[in-house]
């Protein structure tokens, strides 16, 4: 191997790494992460064991409906409190009885006299949650969190959001790197007209028309917004789709919602359990579509393809499933209509953890160069005391006016830069509630 591809390998480590002690991993844990869906840990719900970015934890909700995350072993004997009874204002390990509240301290200690107490000298490893958009979040740096980053999916009302979590068997890397490339929607998923159409199939003839998009980017304060301009159908005109990279391991693009028009977006984190597995945690929302008038149909499409524990039907164990007469009449994958799924498939097929030294990018990756250099730039914040990109500190800046998704005809010559610096002063996700 020469020192150029060293280089390559030892930069493609670097931010591959998910635990704890590797800059990466302390670079994930400056951020909010979604760690579960709410659906899926209803008050009353038994404590769950879960690992994300490589620790062994409990998510329990405490007797409030509050949601608390703690290690795992108990701070006594190391018995595992996932086992533990909900009670009091917290969790109760069996072995002993000590109660531990979501702040992680310690609330009794039964066993112990009054003169032994030692509660006020105990305490749990412990990770302040938030709750929202069908989801919960854990902060897992250090210090204080960051203000809860008040992008439009995340923050709308239950019924114009649809929320999932799937397992992937990849490191988070690759997962999101996927999202970072609008050209393979050309290909991956594409689609031939069968039956009935869907609300969004005509928003998505573009991708056939033009496989080969101009593609540019631009920095923005949360990561980098990618410009997509394909040739449209219509004589002297363009289709621009606008996406995001969002620091680190998050981005935004338009999914099937695209079909209700301008106001909607998915956005996708993809958080690490370790190295070589994570959670893809996907956000559809649309202001001016409820679930009752549409996302519902996304809901089921997205929900047959999966296992009540967020575990895909398909999978490399079943070839995914992938059906070869379906890819001569319906599909380009073969993989069936959801594009997670699609997404899931093909960055499963390139390994764990994909050896970037045997890559050859080319113009349509550069969107996937920037973002590898803000992480790089991310790790080097950290290390010189600084805030990373992203990291919001007042309310106003987490509401990020650069935030912006959109997929839209116009005229050729029409600047995309300067059309989008205009949307964003539109206020293009505001709830319809004219209903």
């Amino acid at each position: 191997m020469n020192e150029r591809e060293t280089i390559r390998k030892q930069q493609a480590e670097l931010i591959t790494k998910a635990a704890a002690d590797s800059e990466m991993g302390q670079l994930l844990r400056r951020y909010w992460q979604p760690v579960a869906l709410s659906r899926k840990l209803q008050p009353g719900s038994p404590p769950q064991a879960i690992r994300i970015l490589g620790e062994e934890l409990v998510l329990f909700r405490n007797d409030e409906g509050r949601p608390g995350l703690l290690n795992r072993k108990c701070a006594h004997r190391c018995a595992d409190l996932s086992l533990g009874r909900i009670e009091n204002g917290g969790l109760r390990c069996l072995y002993h009885g000590w109660l531990f509240d979501i702040g992680g301290n310690c609330l009794q200690q039964p066993t112990e006299s009054a003169e032994t107490q030692t509660c006020d000298k105990v305490k749990q490893t412990a990770y302040p949650c938030y709750e929202t958009g069908g989801a919960i979040w854990a902060y897992f740096g250090p210090g204080d969190p960051p203000v809860f980053p008040r992008f439009p999916a995340l923050m709308a009302p239950e019924e114009h959001v649809v929320t999932h979590q799937w397992y992937t068997k990849s490191n988070f890397l690759q997962g999101n790197e996927g999202n970072l490339d609008p050209s393979h929607t050309s290909y991956l998923h594409g689609y031939v007209e069968k039956g009935e159409k869907a609300p969004w199939t005509d928003a998505f003839n573009c991708f056939k028309v033009d496989p080969a998009p101009n593609l540019f980017v631009e920095d923005t304060c949360f990561g980098v917004r990618i410009y997509a301009e394909r040739d449209s159908e219509e004589e002297n005109k363009k289709v621009l789709r606008t996406s995001n990279f969002i620091m680190p391991n998050a981005a935004a693009a338009n999914g099937f919602e695209t079909g209700f028009g301008i106001g909607g977006c998915a956005m996708v984190w993809h958080v690490p359990i370790d190295d070589v597995q994570h959670w893809r945690f996907e956000f559809t929302f649309h202001c001016k579509v409820s679930r009752e008038e549409g996302l519902d149909e996304i809901d089921r499409i997205f929900n047959s393809e999966f296992t009540e524990d967020g575990m895909p039907l398909r999978k490399n164990e079943n070839g995914f499933i992938q059906d070869r007469e379906e890819m001569k009449s319906n599909s380009f994958s073969g993989v069936g209509p959801c594009f997670p799924l699609h997404d899931i498939f093909i960055v499963e097929s390139q390994g764990e953890i994909h050896d970037r030294t045997q890559e050859h990018l080319v113009h349509s990756d550069v969107a996937i160069v920037r973002a590898r250099q803000q992480i790089r730039e991310g790790l080097q914040d950290i290390k010189e005391g600084k805030d990373p990109r992203g990291i919001a500190r007042n309310t106003d800046d987490s509401l990020f006016p650069d935030f912006l998704v959109v997929t839209k005809s116009l005229d050729r010559d029409t600047d995309s830069k300067e059309h989008c610096y205009q949307l964003e002063k539109e206020d293009i996700y505001r709830l319809d509630t004219s209903g």
